[in-house]
């Protein structure tokens, strides 16, 4: 089970948007319980169990079910689960890599006004179709296509809607090391409301920077 929860966390710092929003729906805790014995020893006794009943999405459905039947079930679900959420990120791994190519997480930069770790702002979209609850669709992809289209292989996103980037940016978005002032865009609906990013943390979704900070990502 660790092993699924790593592997989550893993495809969780890369930036494929549909294994993104299939992880936002699956918890790496709930499915834990789902294999604790202790709680599924609450739910079933030894012998077969009387009716129960679970609700899922308004349908009700009734099962009689034995202790172990019950475990069986649970690990079924979650190596089920597990295979179609790694198939798919492999599937849109190989997509992206023969078109696009991936896009790679660098971590959280310091800038300064006077002389930018990335030279050129390629576009800021503050004001201008930002939305606040999809930066990822509205700003970081958005960005990378106008790092593309320069034939840049990083760029960083700042102050939530400034894409920043230049011909050497690979070699000069660190110059003035890390910063705290980067946030995980997936997960509120304003600036003011993100989770701060915690390099630690390795289920930011979104990561974008403050004023002054670079979210770096890099092309490959």
């Amino acid at each position: 089970m660790r092993l699924v929860c790593r592997t989550i966390s893993y495809i969780s710092s890369l930036n494929f948007p549909p294994c993104r929003e299939l992880l936002l729906k699956l918890d790496c805790l709930f499915a834990l319980k789902l294999l604790d014995r202790t709680t599924v020893n609450l739910l079933f006794s030894s012998q077969p169990a009387d009716l129960f009943q679970r609700t899922h999405r308004g349908f009700s459905k009734l099962y009689r079910l034995s202790l172990t039947n019950a475990e069986n079930m649970h690990l079924l679900h979650v190596k089920s689960l597990y295979v179609l959420l790694v198939t798919l990120c492999v599937l849109w791994h190989v997509e992206v890599d023969a078109g696009d190519g991936l896009l790679l997480t660098r971590g959280c930069y310091v800038d300064r006004s006077g002389s930018r770790a990335m030279p050129e702002l390629l576009v800021s979209y503050r004001g201008n179709g930002l939305d606040w609850s999809d930066l990822d669709n509205t700003v970081i992809i958005p960005c990378r296509e106008e790092a593309e289209k320069r034939n840049y292989k990083c760029f960083g996103i700042q102050f939530y809607g400034e894409c920043w980037s230049g011909p050497n940016a690979c070699d000069t978005y660190d110059k003035y090391g890390k910063s705290d002032e980067c946030f995980c865009s997936v997960g509120g609906s304003s600036g003011k409301s993100y989770p701060r990013y915690d390099p630690e943390h390795e289920h930011c979704l979104g990561p974008v920077g403050g004023s002054l900070a670079n979210f770096v990502y890099k092309i490959d």
